[in-house]
């Protein structure tokens, strides 16, 4: 399973932007904990994450995102984000109908997304989590609620064991920061950091685990995945939607701390890197020559 949280961050002076975050561990008998959750969407105002069974919850997402592509008014924002939804609905529903079992329970996809992004109709941030309701026969959604003083602005997807634990960490870290009220300032990055204390207290069983992954939307219309400096600032490893960054990648955008939530710049990674003895080589002496049989 995996947990899966969508937000919206208002920083000093109000500007805001959208936030998804989700773990990287896929389990079936084995684990990865390398695998990427948070989608952004070729429209670009947009990104979607999800929760549940991967075999059915990762083809729906591909589907979402190559449609995105061929639909012109969904791939140039014609189409707001919340006609956006009701695109995305239609396709889920269309691959529900192609599930073909004798085995009943299997014909109900046990997977829940998060979809969210910019209206420009409504000039704010939209946040749903989508997912099948039996009584209905089909995808249906549900809208964020609101959460310090910001309307629709904080959604969870995940099973009933990880959205509850999620939840009791988030509820804790944000008490102890605002006290009991919380106020109505709205939130940052506390979403992201109980993020961080679930994952490092989950075990090698659990059903959560790997590095956070990060993905903001912003309201000028981009969307980036977050590089995440992981397990800590100290070991010079960068995670990008939960995969470990060879040592001699490098990335455009400022890399997060997950404890001091500092941003680093690519220059002070690189710092990091050879503060903490990894090697820097794009190719590798034994990589130089050619490994591949001699057709000849």
């Amino acid at each position: 399973m995996t947990i899966s949280i969508a937000w919206v961050r208002t920083l000093r002076g109000g500007v805001q932007e959208l936030c998804l975050a989700s773990d990287s561990r896929l389990r079936d008998g084995r684990t990865i904990d390398a695998a990427p959750k948070v989608f952004a969407l070729p429209r670009n105002d947009a990104a979607i994450c999800f929760a549940g069974e991967t075999a059915i919850a990762y083809p729906h997402m591909l589907h979402v995102h190559f449609a995105s592509l061929s639909h012109r008014p969904a791939r140039t924002r014609g189409l707001d984000i919340s006609k956006y939804r009701n695109h995305v609905l239609k396709i889920l529903n269309s691959i529900v109908d192609e599930i073909d079992t004798p085995i009943k329970e299997l014909r109900i996809p046990d997977c829940q997304f998060l979809l969210g992004g910019y209206s420009w109709l409504d000039k704010r941030f939209r946040i749903w989590r989508v997912g099948y309701f039996p009584n209905l026969g089909k995808f249906h959604y549900d809208t964020a609620k609101g959460i310090c003083g910001v309307q629709e602005s904080f959604m969870i997807a995940g099973d009933d064991i990880a959205a509850p634990a999620y939840r009791a960490i988030f509820d804790q870290l944000v008490s102890e920061r605002r006290g009991h009220d919380w106020g109505d300032q709205g939130l940052d990055l506390e979403p992201f950091e109980a993020l961080v204390r679930f994952l490092r207290s989950s075990g090698p069983d659990a059903s959560v685990g790997g590095p956070p992954q990060l993905v903001k939307v912003y309201q000028h219309t981009n969307t980036i995945p977050i590089p995440v400096l992981w397990p800590n600032r100290n070991s010079g490893h960068v995670s990008m939607l939960g995969r470990k960054l060879l040592q001699y990648e490098n990335v455009d955008e400022w890399a997060l701390d997950p404890d001091s939530l500092e941003r680093v710049s690519p220059d002070g990674v690189r710092a990091l890197r050879q503060a903490a003895g990894h090697s820097l080589t794009v190719i590798e002496e034994d990589d130089a020559e050619d490994t591949l049989p001699n057709d000849s």
